[in-house]
Parts: C-alpha cells; structure tokens; sequence
C-alpha cells in the first residue's frame, strides 16, 4: 500500500505562502577514513532541518537507493523512527503499510529478493487534533518546531550490512515531498503548506574495504605482508616474519583470505544410470 498520492492532500495543504524548504541529509556511519569493514554493520541516519520559515515538519516521504555503480547492490533494511519522531508513524501518526499490516514507515522494500531501494520511508504527524480511526492518528497534540532550525534533527535511522566486495559505494536519496506547519496568528488551527524537500547532498559516498589488504585485491595473503613488512623494515628479507605479519593483519578484517580446501572430486562424463 502506498500513500504517496493523498497523504499530503489529507493534510489540507494549501499553496498561500512562500513555500519553505525542507533539508533532508543522509549519514552512514563510517571510520576517519570513510571506510568500513567487510560483513560489518553500517548505520545509517536522516535528518532534517529548515531555514525558520515554519513551525515544524507535518509530513515526509522519500526513497533510499543504491547507486548502479556499486561494486555490487548494498542490500538495505527499513529504518525505525526516534522516540521524538514516533509522532510520525503509526499508530500516532499515519505511514505506509506492509502487506502483513505492519508500519512501513521505515522505507518499502523495491525488490524482496534484492532490497536495493527502500520505498516512501516516513510518514505524516496528526496535525487535525482529531483522534483517527484505530491504527493511525491516536496523537493529537501535534509535535512544533520539528526539522523547522538550521540544526540537524534526526527523523529515521537505520543499518545495512557492509558488503564483502570491497570497493567504493553510493547510497542516494530520492522522490522527497514534504508539507510543513504554519500557525496563523489569532487561530487555533493548524495550517499545512507544501515544502520543497532539498537533498542535501544526494548522495553519501563510502568505501569498504580491509584494513590488511595492501594491495587492494580483495584478500589479505602474503604479498600484503610483505607490502607491511617492507614499509616497516625497508627490506623484502624478512621470512621469518611473515606469517606473524600475516596473522596480525587478517586479525583486522573480518574476511580474511580463505583457506584452501580439498579439490573436488570430478565429475564422471557418461550417461546416468537410471534403475535401482
């Protein structure tokens, strides 16, 4: 179920006013370098922020994708709100629905077998002060000043697993739309205006790759020990250090080079037998 098409008209958004903007930015959670380890959770947050031209975020949907240019595709799990941004999804607030009933505020998944995009992640805060039917808009004391400030406010966090393919990898956002608070002055009703929802930046770029593999080719053996080696002693002649060298530096990755297992037996060419 998707609600992209008469969520924000649900919210009697008008067009009056300026239309304010909405800044959404993503952040995945990496080391000084902007590198992470093979196989090792990644989080993620987005948060949002204004330039004080509202009284706060009503309504937020927008896609989570990887970039076609990833080594491989990142597979991504739906996100959760924060204890402040609960008032968004339901049943305080109203989002999309999976097909077993659960909230889908955390982003739909494109493709079952290969989650590499999460659809509509958020959702829209009760600004009616009117309690809904059950299972969405229970909270009427609609949340002010959310995303409204030049500080960074996070509005859904998540995590993926690193892939094991090192290399550098994108993840982007797409497709926002958002409304937004305005409180007429002399009125105790809530107004809500359309926002233009700006990524800022698109995309965040990150690398994942094995402290120990020197030479970047995707194992840790003995040619990156003697890569270490050379550095730290300035000579090749060292043999007598390289498994020490060697197990010292798979120890700071978590896919080591594997290690070499019996050959297959062949395969027999010929017919089948059929028969008992």
């Amino acid at each position: 179920m998707y609600v992209r098409s008469w969520l924000p008209l649900s919210l009697c958004a008008t067009a009056a006013l300026a239309q304010p903007t909405v800044y959404v930015t993503l952040d995945v959670q990496t080391d000084a370098q902007n590198h992470v380890l093979p196989g090792s959770t990644v989080n993620w947050t987005v948060s949002v922020s204004g330039d004080d031209d509202h009284e706060g975020l009503a309504f937020l949907l927008f896609d989570m994708a990887n970039s076609e240019e990833n080594p491989v595709q990142i597979n991504l799990r739906g996100g959760a709100p924060t204890a402040t941004t609960e008032v968004f999804d339901r049943p305080l607030g109203l989002s999309n629905l999976h097909d077993d009933g659960t909230s889908a505020f955390g982003g739909s998944l494109h493709d079952l077998n290969a989650a590499t995009r999460l659809l509509e992640i958020g959702g829209a805060q009760n600004t009616l002060k009117t309690v809904g039917d059950p299972g969405f808009f229970q909270n009427t004391e609609p949340l002010l000043d959310f995303g409204s400030s030049a500080t960074d406010e996070v509005f859904v966090a998540g995590s993926f697993t690193a892939p094991g393919r090192q290399g550098v990898y994108t993840l982007c956002l797409e497709r926002g739309v958002a409304n937004v608070i305005n409180l007429p002055a002399g009125s105790n009703t809530i107004a809500v205006h359309p926002a233009e929802v700006v990524f800022d930046p698109p995309c965040v770029t990150f690398e994942v790759r094995c402290p120990g593999d020197e030479n970047a080719d995707g194992v840790i053996d003995m040619l990156d020990a003697l890569i270490v080696i050379n550095r730290r002693y300035g000579t090749l002649d060292s043999a007598v250090l390289i498994n020490d060298v060697l197990t010292i530096i798979r120890a700071r990755c978590l896919r080591p080079a594997p290690t070499p297992g019996p050959a297959p037996s062949p395969t027999p060419i010929g017919p089948t037998p059929i028969g008992p």
